[in-house]
């Protein structure tokens, strides 16, 4: 049964007893009512019965008296008088007393008419006063004699009509008094027990079975397996089946994590309020040489190389619940004394303000940086200065020998000057990149006019125009000032405008535009030449990314130029970005931000 079906039945079931009792009591209730009426009925007519035979026995005596005591004729004739009122208001009192009484009613009726029969004889009786009425005197008596057996013949049929036995009223009306007072006895009783039986029902249905139902979730907040299920088809068994799914459930989730973090590359454990672990996964078995009985219960510090623990400490402290990670690079030392350089990310709970740390061997990466470093090094110093040295000898050759070496070793020195020149770019380019990559690379701001900016890099790239046929048309909006690097911004429009000029058809125009737009300078370089195809922008900016075309004619490149500009415009707070022009070719463009007085 559903628990809202019980509990609609502990509701319904003491309403329909207390019904039931509440209808059998009524009934007795109304049953005593009828018998109290009865009883105080036959009461009255007893009493109206009483007084009428009463009153009629002394109007009977005064008419009697009457002819004998000539004297007191008229007292006795007013005394029979207040007789007869009396026993006419006694009558109408007893045919209100009759009222819902039929039969009782009708023999008021016939009392009253016998009575006001009895009187006229009596009347006639009393007023006959010659000696020859004395004949016609009795026979008026006989007839009032016939009345006074009428009217005590009616009166004794109303007495047993209307009061009947007067006692086994009495009695039968005690008699129900005492059956209603057990009645309510035994209401009250089985009332009782229907609620203790109830409260028992409930007790053993719903209340056992919410303590199990609560023992069991209490089970499960304590990652232990609940009791036995509880059987049944209400909704306390439906939440503990649930409850024992849940179970389930996270016993496979838990398994599914431990294999995650078991089998992962990187090093999770977790770490108290006390810096000690309490829970590692095997990799940092695996990584750093330790038993898990080891790790648990160590001090974080007791892992680390000596001194790293100021650094440790300080990480851990500057972690706030529930905020971003932490991240810091810290020196672990192995069981085997080897130090590995780690990666430790750190995160603190809301709930019990625990660490969790996932923590990543760099060791490899690091050894990449510094050969990264001592590339660059090795490039700087090894590769660009005999590269400098041997330009200088080549453009001297070419100054020194024009009046003697023939045309072909001219032309060849050239070549080997060109050469030359564009290792030594892609030398400063990478170096470029590496220190930009490194956060090494510094911008020298000052307030630079945009006039100056677009002179410089247009006067760069001129030449190359006008052998091209190639016009740049300038549309720059005036702005007073630019707070940048002069030359890296310079070197983003040399490398811009040198694209548009390499790659736009002879005999064309670039456009070159700046405008205000918010608090950022735009800047548009378009071009006419073969565009790019959609499917390719998005990589025009990675490094060594060239989009090769059939008629690049030639025309030779790093791939290093836009992921430079892109840099140097996101260190000045900038974006850069390209989309295909509306009558071919493209549109490169970037931002910078305006001197709040501009802005």
């Amino acid at each position: 049964m559903r628990l809202s079906q019980k509990i609609l039945l502990v509701a319904a079931f003491p309403v329909v007893f207390e019904l039931t009792i509440f209808g059998v009591l009524w009934s007795m209730v109304e049953r005593l009512d009828q018998a109290r009426q009865a009883e105080a009925h036959g009461r009255a007519m007893a009493a109206s019965i009483n007084r009428i035979g009463t009153l009629h026995m002394e109007r009977v005596t005064v008419l009697i008296l009457r002819p004998f005591n000539r004297g007191q004729s008229d007292m006795l004739r007013n005394q029979a008088r207040e007789r007869v009122r009396d026993i006419n208001e006694e009558v109408k009192n007893m045919e209100r007393l009759t009222v819902g009484y039929p039969n009782e009613y009708q023999l008021c009726k016939r009392l009253n008419a016998a009575f006001e029969k009895l009187g006229a004889m009596f009347t006639t009786s009393s007023d006959t006063t010659t000696t020859r009425d004395e004949a016609s005197r009795a026979l008026t008596l006989m007839g009032v004699k016939e009345g006074m057996e009428e009217v005590n013949s009616i009166i004794k049929v109303l007495s047993q009509q209307s009061v009947g036995d007067l006692q086994g009223k009495q009695d039968l009306l005690l008699k129900y008094d005492n059956e209603l007072k057990y009645a309510l006895a035994l209401a009250a009783s089985l009332s009782v027990a229907l609620a203790l039986g109830m409260a028992a029902y409930l007790n053993r249905s719903t209340a056992r079975r919410f303590e199990r139902l609560t023992e069991n979730t209490a089970r499960l907040a304590a990652n232990q397996s609940p009791a036995a299920p509880i059987t049944g088809t209400d909704e306390i068994a439906d939440i503990d089946r649930l409850c024992q799914s849940l179970y389930q459930s996270l016993v496979e989730l838990r398994a599914r994590e431990r294999a995650v973090l078991d089998n992962a590359i990187d090093v999770i454990c977790g770490i108290d309020r006390e810096m000690r672990f309490i829970e590692v996964n095997e990799a940092a078995c695996r990584l750093w040489g330790y038993e898990k009985d080891e790790l648990l219960g160590m001090r974080a510090v007791e892992v680390l190389e000596e001194g790293q623990a100021e650094t440790f400490l300080k990480a851990f402290e500057s972690v706030q619940p529930g905020y971003k990670a932490r991240v810091v690079e810290l020196s672990v030392r192995t069981f085997e004394g080897k130090v590995v350089e780690t990666e430790w990310c750190i995160t603190c709970t809301c709930e019990d303000s625990s660490y969790y740390l996932v923590i990543h061997d760099i060791s490899q990466r690091k050894q990449m940086e510094r050969m990264k470093q001592e590339f660059a090094a090795m490039v700087s110093h090894d590769l660009r200065t005999p590269l400098n040295s041997v330009l200088l000898t080549l453009e001297l050759l070419q100054q020194e020998g024009a009046a003697v070496l023939s045309g072909d070793s001219l032309t060849d020195l050239q070549a080997a000057a060109g050469n030359v020149n564009r290792l030594l770019s892609l030398v400063n380019n990478l170096l470029d990149l590496e220190s930009m990559a490194d956060g090494q690379m510094r911008l020298f701001k000052e307030k630079c006019r945009l006039e100056d900016l677009v002179d410089g890099a247009v006067n760069s790239v001129e030449a190359i125009g006008r052998q091209r046929a190639i016009t740049i048309d300038r549309r720059v909006e005036p702005v007073e000032y630019i707070e940048c690097d002069q030359e890296r911004v310079i070197q983003v429009l040399v490398n811009l405008l040198g694209n548009a000029l390499k790659f736009s058809p002879q005999n064309s125009r670039v456009l070159l535009r700046g405008r205000k737009q918010g608090g950022f300078y735009r800047i548009e370089v378009r071009d006419r030449g073969r565009g790019i195809p959609e499917d390719k922008i998005a990589y025009v900016f990675d490094r060594f990314y060239q989009v090769k075309g059939k008629d690049d004619r030639g025309l030779k490149g790093t791939g290093l130029g836009l992921s430079i500009c892109k840099s140097i415009v996101e260190l000045h707070g900038g974006k850069i970005g390209v989309f295909a022009g509306e009558d071919g070719g493209c549109v490169f463009w970037f931002t910078l931000p305006l001197m709040k007085e501009e802005a």
